[in-house]
């Protein structure tokens, strides 16, 4: 893989000794130097490529352009279904559960059941109703 020196931004390097620089240079699949211009130039090779960040920034780590992190940080704090096994019986159980666990709630809310654990794809009325008939239920799907 070619060298890559990103140059003229913010780096944020996550170095508590040295929280910002204005170049880095990639080497294959490692950092193989992090500084000032000059000092990335000079540590990459001839043949790398340059890429000027004109006073953008560059940031470390994995970054998902898609994300719903809100969204899953709430259903965690709800009827949880995420991650259980693909069982309509363990679902209806933990569902009552939660019911009874948060009398207070005035619609029992939730996320994370899969289709393929009821005929068709599709929860019926009757088995919530069996296990909360008191209130309604909401229950998005994990698909």
């Amino acid at each position: 893989m070619p060298q890559i020196a990103f140059v003229n931004g913010v780096v944020r390097t996550m170095d508590d000794a040295r929280p910002t620089a204005e170049a880095v240079l990639v080497d294959g699949e490692r950092i193989a130097a992090v500084g000032t211009v000059g000092e990335v130039r000079r540590a990459a090779s001839p043949h790398a490529e340059v890429v000027d960040l004109g006073g953008g920034a560059l940031l470390p780590g994995m970054q998902d352009s898609h994300s719903h992190a809100v969204h899953a940080g709430i259903e965690m704090l709800q009827c949880n279904l995420a991650g259980l096994p693909v069982d309509r019986a363990l679902y209806l159980r933990t569902i009552a559960d939660y019911a009874a666990a948060h009398p207070e709630v005035e619609w029992i809310v939730g996320a994370g059941w899969a289709m393929d654990a009821f005929p068709g794809g599709i929860a019926d009325a009757a088995g919530l109703d069996a296990v909360v008939p008191d209130r309604p239920v909401y229950l998005l799907n994990k698909d």
